[in-house]
């Protein structure tokens, strides 16, 4: 159900921030003390590399600004998410943001000045003071960054040329979320509806044709004809990223977005090398789509049909009893975690108006994790939380046993603990239901998941892939190369099993995550990961189990594919990706068994 307003939903569904701060005027008083701490950092300056006495004040002060700032913006933004109507809470946002550039202004001095002193004495400090071991991989990251920093005041001015580069990505969304008119249709309740960026995705989940092609059709239609605005906002965000690129001396700018976290760019190669040959299974999925709906061909405005007729609702207090039983090969020691989540309130349920879309979790170093949903009542939404206390559970463990500096784990792993804790939720209900309609719903849930997580992501990801290496070569790209690119892409990997249609080549600007170089891959290197920690932890591997958990409590202790070797899991060869694609592919032969 969804509540008239964020006052009407039971405390218990709500998250307890009060941990963090008891009230705005807390928050307030904390912001002034951090904004004035912050202007001392000029004070640090000239003694900063004097001694290894000096070095580890300054890095300690930073460390502990950074760790206090992080716990003030979190704060700021879930309050912000609460209700997008609070204003107060929008202005501590950005309140919250603006001190981030002040740090990053008045501390761009460390970066610079550690790397001009060189490895040879910043490792003397750390011979001279063992305390500054805890720094020790940090600083191991930045001197490897030597060649690609620029003199302080390069430094400065690139801060300032590149503070508005995220305008390319906002002025998108809001011509897609707001400023366009897209219509209306009569949808499955017999209402006439605003058709949005929003409602899109479940409209085109109709068992409606009509409704789904009369849905898409005006989508991008209305897309269609701001073309060129969107075509020129990705292709400068795509010149920009080349710049920076260049300007840092990087290779490319999948090499400048790989290097902090120094994924091998096999990683990528090999991903693409195995999706690209096991097409096929791919596309027997749209073989399975068209036959369920009995049509003699489909078009791109039938993939997203839901094929499963499945309504039933999970109470809140249900979707934790799922989630702490399907999680239980993990051990009681993630489970009391999970129970910590639940008793001490980090979860913020239920929807009401004025509450952002979505889910996520957040978390700083000082406070517990904190999960965002929008919780329906139904198995996706109970899958939905599985995933995000995965999350949290992550954060949870990376924050207790990491000081704060290699606490936050890499984006590049981010969705392994996650998409994991799906895959062994579905495995539980499969194996435990006594319904044929939810065991069928189980799967078809995480079928959408591997296939939105691995195939469509490669996919996508091959479109930046093939437009960032053209203009990293100098060539000058236009509306045309990406409309011909995503047009070409999907037909290499659909087959002949979708029929395209000319709106096909607009399907690039529906996505947000080009505007996040390099991001998409990520996506089907974590999902391959995850199926293949799941089939490990589901087949009981001790020591898999025991080492995947050392993993979850490392945080960014070392780069990420050597945290998932460490686990067990190599993402650098093409065993993970053609076991991810060898489950998707039982899944599949599954749903079709149970679906008939």
């Amino acid at each position: 159900m969804e509540y008239k307003t964020r006052d009407a939903v039971p405390e218990e569904y709500k998250w307890d921030l009060t941990s963090r701060y008891q009230n705005k005027e807390a928050w307030e008083s904390h912001y002034e003390k951090i904004n004035k701490e912050i202007d001392k950092f000029k004070d640090f300056k000239d003694s900063f590399l004097d001694n290894s006495k000096s070095f580890k004040e300054t890095l300690d002060f930073y460390f502990d600004i950074m760790c206090q700032l992080e716990k003030l913006y979190v704060y700021a933004m879930v309050k912000t998410t609460e209700d997008l109507s609070d204003s107060e809470s929008n202005l501590l946002e950005s309140k919250a943001s603006n001190l981030y550039s002040k740090l990053g202004y008045e501390s761009s001095y460390i970066n610079t000045m550690i790397l001009d002193a060189g490895k040879e004495k910043i490792n003397k400090f750390i011979d001279e003071d063992s305390s500054l071991l805890q720094y020790k991989f940090y600083l191991e990251q930045l001197l490897r960054s030597k060649e690609h920093i620029l003199s302080e005041n390069d430094e400065q001015l690139i801060s300032l040329l590149t503070k508005d580069y995220g305008n390319f990505s906002t002025i998108s969304d809001i011509l897609k979320d707001s400023a366009i008119n897209y219509g209306t249709v009569i949808n499955d309740e017999g209402k006439e509806v605003e058709i949005t960026s929003g409602n899109y995705r479940n409209l085109m989940k109709s068992k409606n044709r009509d409704l789904r092609k009369e849905t898409y059709n005006k989508m991008y239609s209305s897309l269609e004809q701001f073309k060129n605005v969107f075509s020129n906002l990705l292709i400068s965000s795509f010149e920009n990223d080349d710049s920076i690129a260049k300007v840092r001396k990087y290779k490319t700018t999948f090499f400048m977005n790989s290097f902090s976290s120094n994924i091998p760019k096999e990683v990528n190669d090999n991903l693409y090398k195995v999706v690209n040959k096991r097409l096929d299974i791919y596309r027997k999925y749209y073989k399975i789509i068209k036959n369920k709906l009995k049509l003699d061909e489909i078009y791109f405005y039938d993939i997203s049909t839901n094929l499963i007729d499945y309504d039933k609702n999970y109470s809140i207090e249900e979707a934790k009893k799922l989630v702490i039983n399907a999680l239980k090969y993990l051990g009681e020691d993630y489970i009391e975690i999970i129970k910590k989540e639940f008793d001490e309130n980090w979860v913020d349920f239920c929807t009401y108006k004025g509450k952002t879309s979505g889910c996520y979790e957040v978390c700083d170093y000082l406070s517990n994790p904190l999960v965002f949903l929008n919780y329906n009542f139904k198995l996706e939404d109970v899958s939905g939380l599985s995933h995000e206390s995965g999350h949290a559970v992550h954060s949870y463990l990376s924050n207790k046993n990491n000081k704060f500096v290699d606490a936050e784990y890499d984006l590049f792993v981010a969705e392994v603990a996650s998409l994991t804790n799906e895959i062994l939720l579905s495995n539980y209900i499969v194996n435990n239901s006594n319904s044929k309609e939810e065991k069928a719903a189980s799967i078809y849930n995480l079928i959408n998941i591997i296939q939105n997580n691995l195939f469509d992501a490669a996919l996508e990801g091959e479109f930046e892939n093939i437009l960032h290496k053209r203009v990293n070569d100098g060539e000058s790209i236009s509306i045309d190369d990406l409309n011909d690119t995503i047009y070409n892409l999907r037909k290499k990997y659909y087959g002949d099993t979708v029929k395209l249609d000319d709106y096909v080549k607009y399907t690039w600007i529906r996505r947000s995550h080009y505007y996040r170089p390099f991001y998409l891959y990520q996506y089907a290197v974590g999902v391959s990961a995850a199926c293949f920690a799941a089939k490990k932890i589901i087949d009981g591997d001790k020591t898999f189990i025991e080492n995947y958990k050392k993993f979850l409590k490392s945080g960014s202790s070392k780069y990420p594919v050597l945290l998932l070797k460490d686990a067990g899991i190599d993402v650098t060869g093409e065993e993970v990706f053609n076991s991810a694609i060898d489950y998707f592919d039982s899944l599949l032969d599954k749903f079709d068994e149970l679906a008939k």
